[in-house]
């Protein structure tokens, strides 16, 4: 009987069904700001904190740009060769970052860049100073959501 009560308290321990273990992490709230850079570039910068008067956490950027709505095919993109396509990516990197006026070893994290089948993706993550640099304004430890969307809006962005 011993043996039988320590197997189902070590296997409650084991599932987390001792302590907390089915608690939720609280969810985060975000904020889409969107620019759309001519026919077929969409920048999505998405705001994420604990709620809306809370600092910004971190800053998710999204970067799409469709071949097609610019006029290349897709067909004249498969001629490409996979060497000539990396060299691609890693000029739009550097691309969008001497534009933001930021360097990767600020502390960007590069969730995603790469070419698609119909055009371009590159998915960044970084701090909420990063953000601030890039746009020239002070870093602040107060953004909080509310104010990063009104600096995005007065960017020239649309947020929802």
């Amino acid at each position: 009987m011993k043996k039988l009560l320590s197997c189902l308290a070590l296997a409650l321990v084991l599932t987390g069904c001792g302590g907390g273990g089915g608690e939720k992490a609280p969810e985060k709230v975000t904020k889409t700001c969107q620019l759309s850079a001519g026919e077929g570039i969409v920048v999505d910068v998405v705001g994420e904190a604990a709620d809306e008067k809370s600092k910004v956490d971190v800053i998710h950027m999204k970067t799409n740009i469709n071949f097609e709505d610019l006029g290349v095919s897709a067909d004249a993109f498969k001629e490409v060769s996979d060497e000539q396509k990396q060299e691609l990516t890693d000029q739009m990197k550097t691309t969008i970052l001497t534009s933001m006026g930021i360097d990767e070893s600020d502390g960007v994290t590069f969730v995603k860049n790469e070419f698609t089948d119909n055009g371009y993706e590159l998915h960044a993550t970084f701090d909420v100073d990063l953000l601030a640099k890039a746009l020239g304004a002070e870093a602040t430890d107060e953004m909080n959501l509310e104010a990063f969307v009104e600096g995005m809006e007065e960017s020239g962005m649309t947020c929802k």
